[in-house]
């Protein structure tokens, strides 16, 4: 079903999916399903970039009548411009499905999809049926078959792979369903690790909040895949003279939706920080008492600081995985790529701790594929 020539063709627009996928919370690769049942990753288009009798434009197939200003912008066959605003629509039409029916999980997803080809009321009307309407009867199925083998294209690749953890570099929102699983399920559980920063008790006693004093010790409960960029940052923030401007830690773990309500927050897999909460505020404005050079030394680590974001703005909010590509960003304070390079042509040992079901490691092997 799916050709070399879209895997090639795949391969050049990944850095366009991936951000695109990351910015509205969305796997890759079902973006890349779509892409290729709309055009076959342009294969199936005119000379001019156009397809179905000349209403659906780009990649990702825009339809003039639905969406004229977009076309009359002109852009639309800028590939980056076509893709994100495809993924535009996904998204709102996910949301709109998620606030009219009582879809839950892969049913609002694959219910999405399906309404990308026929619309939300069309979607809902065919309801518990979402594909009855669609091109073919078959859509969101289709785009998930596809979807599945354009997924390998989107995991690790062994010049980019974090040597101890064996995480593509960078990590991006949209990824972690794969990497990680379902936060609630047990074999989760073998992420979850005290973040020990004993080393720290002297500069770091004063922070209130939840704050770092445990009965377990001084630290806190997280996803073990952090534990060495944030005890790198925490290290150089001290050794700046900055540890005073860390006044409370307010969590780490949560198991929730993100503040939007769009999808899964990054606490879930414990992989973010909250500071100084009572000072930066979630919003609408950047309200902030951290310092630039502090800001600058998580990003060196690899957090991406809620304060770049636009709406809404979360300037307490320090994230490892990445919401949209940062590499070549021109933002002073875009995270960098946290990576300890693999050697050429070998899969990384991973270390993990231990648990008692065992579940993660298999888990991990199914990942890595060993």
């Amino acid at each position: 079903m799916i050709t070399s020539k879209e895997i090639e063709l795949c391969k050049q627009l990944k850095p366009t999916i991936v951000a695109a996928a990351s910015k509205y919370g969305f796997s890759p690769a079902i973006i890349a399903g779509i892409i290729s049942r709309e055009s076959r990753f342009g294969t199936l288009l005119d000379a001019d970039g156009k397809g179905d009798n000349g209403h659906g434009h780009g990649l990702m197939q825009i339809d003039d009548r639905s969406h004229v200003a977009f076309i009359l912008r002109g852009t639309w066959r800028n590939d980056a411009d076509n893709i994100n605003y495809g993924v535009a629509v996904l998204a709102d039409f996910y949301d709109y499905l998620k606030t009219h029916t009582n879809l839950q999980g892969d049913d609002l997803r694959a219910a999405a999809i399906a309404s990308f080809n026929c619309g939300p009321g069309n979607g809902i009307k065919a309801l518990p049926n979402w594909d009855a309407r669609t091109t073919g009867k078959d859509y969101s199925a289709d785009v998930l078959v596809r979807a599945a083998a354009f997924a390998p294209l989107f995991k690790r690749e062994e010049d980019m792979l974090d040597a101890k953890t064996g995480i593509e570099m960078p990590l991006f929102q949209s990824q972690l369903d794969d990497v990680f699983g379902d936060p609630g399920s047990e074999d989760f559980r073998g992420y979850m690790a005290f973040i020990d920063l004993s080393e720290f008790k002297d500069a770091l006693g004063h922070v209130g909040g939840i704050g770092f004093k445990t009965a377990k010790g001084f630290g806190f409960w997280g996803n073990w895949v952090i534990k060495d960029p944030l005890r790198n940052a925490l290290r150089e923030v001290i050794a700046a003279g900055m540890a005073d401007r860390i006044k409370t830690f307010d969590g780490c773990h949560n198991n929730r939706p993100s503040k939007s309500g769009r999808f899964t927050s990054t606490h879930a897999w414990a992989l973010a920080v909250d500071l100084n909460a009572g000072t930066n505020p979630y919003g609408s404005e950047l309200v902030t008492d951290f310092p630039k050079e502090f800001v600058a030394i998580f990003a060196k680590y690899g957090f991406e600081w809620g304060g770049l974001w636009k709406d809404p703005i979360d300037a307490m909010h320090f994230q490892w995985a990445w919401t949209r590509d940062w590499r070549g960003s021109s933002k002073e304070l875009a995270p960098k790529v946290w990576i300890h390079r693999a050697p050429a042509g070998k899969v990384p040992e991973v270390v993990v701790p231990q648990v008692p079901s065992g579940g993660i490691f298999g888990t991990i092997r199914r990942w890595l594929k060993i």
